[in-house]
């Protein structure tokens, strides 16, 4: 059997946040109907140092649906933080 203990608040945190990221990118890519792969490969190409480009690959219309989805996961984020305490998750070894 094994015993229990708290995970590390820094890593929670972590995960919490990176669940956020994740939630992000899936909303653009469903909104934007965008691969994975596109996602990252527009994300990469806008505006690299040094690659020359100027101009975002990104239409008008990307660019505010983008900006739309930004601001609903912010508010989802806030509305999560300020409603729960953060969770401890018990794991076991």
């Amino acid at each position: 059997m094994g015993t229990e203990k708290k995970q590390n608040i820094l890593f929670c945190i972590h995960e919490e946040l990176g669940s956020f990221q994740e939630k992000f990118r899936e909303r653009v890519c469903l909104d934007c109907n965008w691969s994975a792969p596109t996602y990252y490969r527009k994300m990469r190409s806008a505006s690299l140092p040094g690659s020359g480009r100027k101009n975002s690959c990104l239409s008008n219309a990307e660019r505010e649906k983008i900006i739309s989805i930004r601001k609903e996961i912010f508010r989802e984020i806030t509305e999560e933080i300020g409603n729960e305490s953060i969770s401890y998750h018990w794991i076991s070894f």
